[in-house]
């Protein structure tokens, strides 16, 4: 870490590396400061931590905020986040805080709502949270919707599920929730006689009870109720989250209070800044936080699809890394097998439609189940904008019926379109188009509609209304893309992942090398990830899951000869067997991807696939769903997987085919891991992914951390003989080969800081037979170099045993099989060094006439880090 200048003129600390820590009740800060040691050791700059304010009772991720001013006490409250602060400080390191500025709790223990709820739009919190209280709905109107209820109202009162209570005052009290009363009803109810009479006239008396509900500032309502009429804005569809109007100066100041007095103590160092595309006006958050936190790190939980890129007026250093995950990832997937894989797909699920058919299809399915109350909303603001325009006012229906086409066709999360910025026209043009294609009869709506955003600069409501609709259109590609479509599109699992395009089959080295000279320009302090909380699967699941693109056809065939093991163990449900096929091919390779390297989690393993599982059919809402939950269909799946399981004959063929795609894919797991620390872009670890990250979508990659062993392991590898790194290949399992990594890069780059925070990009062309095999570039700063050197495709590669020239069959990439690079060299720039020094094996090489041979640069080690100077 060292101090810098960035774009904007101001200094701020410079990560030499991030490591994300999930805090909870069950990792408090005093956790975390027993391992402050260990990161300092491994390299790691800056504790990169989840929302540490007070969130809900038991959060286990801290993003239920119900008190941005208070330390959150299950962590160890303000005393233990001063002690860890204090302990941080003695070892160097920095905090990077994840901030959540778009959404807080919707319970009682939020008192700022309730107070809302209290008075009403006389609270001073009503324009606090994002509520619109002018809802048309006579229910609404002047009122917040409270979707909490177990079953409609009528059978909560007739069934004693709500009830009048007497706590400090008269409440409302249903299930765990209590919610307070306005101030003419609590002085009524207290002058109505003696408290117990009082309550046995309202509690026996559903009418009574009805009658003052009814007078609250509050519609108490069935949690259904939401998705069909809501005066609130959520995040995503979750009822129990309300939106934060950030727009408005004063909750800006309130919400942000404590944080910058952290900030300006120098307690924290950096913020992440969650879900920003929920925002009215993200550009204008990001300027008012940079004002107050000048000398802040900053960056944004922005995702960007295929070559969109952040818009350079945000004045922060970059994104949390998806961008740099789907294009590392993507490097090791083979292109050119695409139509076998696609043939493969296809001839065992018989899916054929196309993904974006199906991606459209899953946003409709989310907007119509969970945000149609949010659709019709935007289509009044829309019809309130048209009314005052010389266009004609489109008839109701058709205008809601045109933006929930709108939001499905929309291609990317979202647009920053306002009176003067234009970037965001491209995006709507092809929505327009798209939504008209698909529903040609409402070709009159869409224009009406298209009209809006000319209008912008000139109507106040239009501007409004399609700020509000960009709010949303993150939303719906969340929930559609990846919480839908993700799991009925499974041709190849590795690809799909947040920001990523399924149908993007791999990228070539070149296309990798303009991204990261991109990066390098543009945002040269940006996160490079490969695993979050938020991902589909682990890093090294889908590093596993990329070697299937090579073997296409030995896929085929294992996976043909493990349905005919198990072709009797599938139940029938309305004559259909259950899991689907798709389904049991999403099985199939989540189990090749995230199978443990040895038998002793076999137990816990298959809990988990059980859990992820019913997890990945909800999800999918096919034959399940998370609002209506198909038990019978999910206990038929969980028993077919623990049949799989337990099957002998299944589990022979099924682990002689894993441990070859295990041991292939600790190549790409050791590239891709250099690749992120030492590409432009600091480089990001999440908790526990220094050893093998095979964990699943959460709430599997939230589990405890043995850091322990991780303590024990960097001692070994610390103290490793150089020339003893290929001793690591020999046993995988333990994970210390790619700690090993880890440590020597983060070392390196900790000593040259300039060097990857400055350091131009220069790819390296590779000559030779296995050229397609390798990827390659350096890093120059002035005289010094660092050369980074990867294989790829490792499971087509030729092996022979180390120390023999004759190359044989037997296609491991350990246990003493070297790679045979026969006559693949690196062609280096003119000015580069000659003489080099692996950072892995401290082994010294030079090149001749501008070439180092491959067979000289990867043969102790499968990956290399060659530092270079021209006068050393």
């Amino acid at each position: 870490m060292r101090v810098n200048r960035n774009t904007v003129g101001i200094a701020l600390k410079v990560p030499t590396a991030t490591y994300r820590i999930q805090l909870n009740q069950n990792f408090p800060f005093s956790s975390l400061k027993a391992i402050v040691p260990y990161l300092s050791k491994l390299g790691i700059s800056h504790i990169y931590a989840s929302p540490i304010f007070q969130a809900e009772t038991g959060s286990l991720h801290g993003y239920n905020i119900t008190d941005p001013a208070t330390i959150n006490l299950e962590l160890g409250g303000r005393a233990g986040f001063e002690d860890l602060v204090q302990e941080l400080k003695a070892y160097g390191l920095s905090w990077l805080q994840d901030i959540v500025p778009n959404h807080a709790s919707y319970t009682p223990q939020n008192k700022r709502l309730c107070d809302v709820l209290a008075k009403g739009t006389n609270s001073a919190y009503a324009c606090f949270f994002d509520i619109d209280w002018n809802h048309p709905s006579e229910e609404l109107s002047g009122k917040l919707l409270l979707p909490i209820l177990a079953k409609p109202i009528q059978q909560c009162l007739k069934s004693g599920q709500i009830k009048l209570i007497h706590n400090s005052g008269f409440k409302i009290v249903s299930g765990s929730f209590e919610f307070p009363l306005n101030d003419t009803s609590q002085q009524h109810l207290e002058l109505a006689g003696p408290v117990q009479q009082v309550l046995n006239k309202y509690n026996h008396n559903p009418k009574f009870l009805a009658t003052l509900l009814s007078q609250q500032h509050y519609h108490l309502a069935y949690w259904r109720t939401a998705f069909r009429c809501i005066n609130y804005r959520r995040f995503f569809d979750i009822n129990s989250l309300i939106g934060i109007r950030m727009e408005n100066p004063s909750a800006f100041l309130e919400w942000h209070h404590l944080l910058f007095e952290f900030v300006r103590s120098l307690r924290i160092d950096g913020l992440r800044v969650d879900h920003i595309d929920g925002l009215y006006e993200p550009e204008t958050y990001f300027k008012e936080l940079r004002a107050r936190c000048p000398d802040a790190y900053i960056i944004a939980e922005k995702i960007l699809t295929d070559d969109e890129s952040l818009p350079k007026t945000w004045p922060i250093e970059g994104t949390t890394g998806y961008d740099f995950l789907n294009y590392v990832n993507k490097l090791f997937v083979q292109t050119t097998n695409e139509p076998a894989f696609n043939t493969l797909y296809q001839d065992f699920t018989g899916n054929i439609q196309n993904f974006d058919d199906l991606l459209y299809q899953a946003k409709k399915t989310v907007i119509e189940t969970s945000f149609f109350g949010d659709a019709q909303n935007l289509a009044r603001l829309f019809t309130g904008a048209l009314c005052e325009s010389t266009h004609p006012k489109p008839p109701d229906q058709r205008t809601i019926a045109a933006v929930v086409e709108l939001l499905a066709c929309f291609p990317i999360y979202r647009t920053y379109i306002d009176a003067s910025n234009n970037s965001g026209d491209s995006a709507f043009r092809i929505a327009f188009e798209l939504a008209e294609l698909k529903n040609p009869q409402l070709a009159d709506s869409f224009q009406a509609l298209s009209h809006l955003i000319n209008e912008r600069q000139t109507s106040p409501d239009a501007l409004f209304a399609l700020k509000r609709f960009q709010q949303f259109t993150g939303a719906v590609m969340a929930k559609g893309f990846e919480d839908t479509v993700l799991y009925r599109y499974v041709r190849l699992l590795s690809l799909n992942e947040v920001g990523s395009n399924p149908t993007q089959f791999g990228i070539s080295p070149d296309q990798f090398h303009a991204f990261n000279r991109l990066r390098q320009q543009n945002w040269p302090l940006t996160l490079n990830t490969t695993s979050t909380h938020d991902v589909k699967r682990g890093e090294d699941v889908r590093a596993r899951l990329n070697v299937l693109s090579e073997i296409p056809n030995e896929f085929q065939a294992n996976i043909e000869q493990w349905q005919k093991i198990l072709a009797s163990k599938k139940s029938q449900i309305t004559c259909t067997p259950v899991p689907d096929s798709n389904e049991t091919y999403y099985l199939y390779q989540t189990l090749l991807g995230a199978y443990p390297w040895t038998d002793i989690e076999q137990q816990e393993f298959n809990n988990r696939i059980v859990q992820h599982m019913i997890k990945a059919l909800r999800e999918a809402k096919v034959h399940s769903c998370w609002i209506d939950p198909n038990l019978p269909y999910e206990e038929a799946v969980v028993t077919f997987v623990l049949s799989l399981l337990s099957n002998t004959d299944f589990m022979d063929a099924f682990l002689s085919f894993q441990r070859k795609i295990a041991n292939y894919g600790l190549f790409n797991t050791l590239a891709q891991t250099l690749l992120k620390s030492v590409c432009p872009g600091v480089p990001d670890f999440y908790w526990g992914a220094e050893l093998w990250d095979l964990t699943l979508v959460d709430p599997d990659n939230r589990r405890p951390i043995n850091f322990t062993l991780r303590q024990r392991l960097l001692s070994e590898v610390a103290t490793l003989n150089p020339q003893k790194t290929a001793t690591l290949l020999a046993t995988p399992s333990n994970g210390k080969v790619k700690l090993y990594t880890i440590y020597k890069a983060l070392q390196f780059r900790k000593s040259q800081p300039m060097l990857f925070e400055k350091g131009a990009y220069l790819p390296i062309a590779i000559k030779g037979t296995q050229a397609r095999h390798v990827v390659a570039f350096c890093r120059r700063n002035t005289d010094d170099y660092a050369l980074v050197v990867v294989p790829r495709f490792p499971a087509s590669l030729p092996y022979r045993r180390a120390g023999k020239s004759k190359v044989h069959n037997a296609k491991h990439p350990t246990s003493g099989n070297v790679v045979d690079w026969a006559d693949t060299y690196l062609s280096l720039p003119e000015a580069a060094p000659s003489r080099w020094f692996d950072l892995f094996t401290e082994k010294k090489l030079s090149s001749t006439c501008g070439r180092l041979p491959l067979s000289d640069v990867l043969d102790a080690f499968p990956i290399a880090l060659l530092y270079g100077d021209k006068h050393g």
